[in-house]
């Protein structure tokens, strides 16, 4: 589905000029023409079974942290599905700003504001878009172009591996990315980054810099500005309460007296201070006592946590201030 993407060697055809197939199997298309519901996907009352995105809310059967759609030309329609399936799931979604549209066109694509748009921006923290389309070779030898969200799985993969969930897959350390050859668009001035980045905007580019390719963004598309516009913020809250969940489960059906609510709070307090001593978490505090388990909730056969935290941020700026002296 991803126009652009069609293995052109280099430069042989611009990107974004691929043409309906007619349902001939070439260059990789089968012929299909999905439309936006195909993609949103719906629920079958037969079978109870969901299709297309909504797949991914069978959670009994798939857990991701993840959920990236690699592809031109996205609809808002599209990307606000995968905002609520991930709100539903506890997972972040990435899509990929249309391949020809420079930093600042995708700044205005990002905000509903081109002309083929009709003003609807996202506003959600479970999406979060990249820009900036690059190449790269496959196993076989053949260069094509990729949509900027195969670079960021490539660097969350990376730094699920290496570091923790919750770092941010960004800048020099863990955001490089050696397999981009190279990029749509090399050059991007000082303020257009400064206008992608903050101040309600939320376009996480790929940049060169010294003749490397990094990733160089990590917002979420929350507008309002809060510890929830950074990625690794979402994937830490989302790991937590996932990670809660599962220690959870294991005590449902359990005697719901005081001795639950000990055990419980252990092993709640056990998997937190882990996180804080990676530096997830900056502080926490969990009540789970008289104040909100009470005879009521007891009755309804239900247990109540609460839980506040303190994500610890990252440092995106860093300001240096010389001072020349006699």
């Amino acid at each position: 589905m991803a126009l652009g993407a069609t293995n052109a060697g280099w430069l042989a055809i611009t990107v974004g000029s691929v043409q309906d197939t007619g349902g001939q199997f070439v260059k990789g298309y089968n012929g299909e023409n999905p439309q936006d519901s195909d993609w949103i996907g719906d629920l079958d009352p037969t079978t109870d079974t969901m299709s297309g995105i909504r797949a991914f809310e069978d959670t009994d059967t798939v857990e991701i942290n993840i959920l990236g759609a690699p592809m031109d030309n996205i609809s808002i329609a599209v990307m606000e599905q995968m905002g609520r399936t991930c709100a539903k799931i506890n997972a972040m979604s990435l899509c990929d700003v249309p391949a020809g549209l420079n930093a600042r066109e995708a700044i205005d694509w990002h905000n509903g504001k081109l002309p083929t748009q009709d003003g609807t921006r996202l506003d959600n923290r479970n999406v979060a878009i990249y820009w900036n389309w690059f190449v790269r070779s496959n196993r076989w030898g053949e260069t094509k172009w990729v949509p900027p969200t195969l670079g960021t799985l490539r660097a969350m993969g990376f730094t699920f591996n290496v570091d923790k969930p919750w770092s941010a897959a960004a800048g020099e350390n863990r955001g490089y990315l050696p397999e981009a050859q190279r990029l749509q668009f090399d050059r991007v001035s000082d303020d257009t980054k400064q206008a992608m980045y903050g101040n309600g905007n939320s376009v996480n580019p790929i940049l060169k810099i010294k003749g490397r390719h990094y990733l160089y963004g990590e917002r979420t598309m929350q507008r309002a500005e809060s510890k929830l516009t950074a990625v690794h913020n979402m994937i830490m809250v989302n790991w937590v309460v996932t990670g809660m969940a599962t220690v959870a489960r294991r005590y449902v059906f359990d005697p719901n007296d005081a001795e639950l609510l000990i055990q419980l709070k252990l092993a709640f307090t056990e998997f937190l201070d882990r996180i804080v001593n990676e530096r997830g978490i900056e502080q926490y505090n969990l009540v789970m006592d008289g104040r909100n388990n009470t005879a009521t909730t007891r009755n309804n056969r239900e247990v109540i946590v609460d839980l506040e935290l303190i994500p610890t941020d990252v440092a995106e700026k860093i300001y240096i201030n010389a001072i020349v002296r006699e």
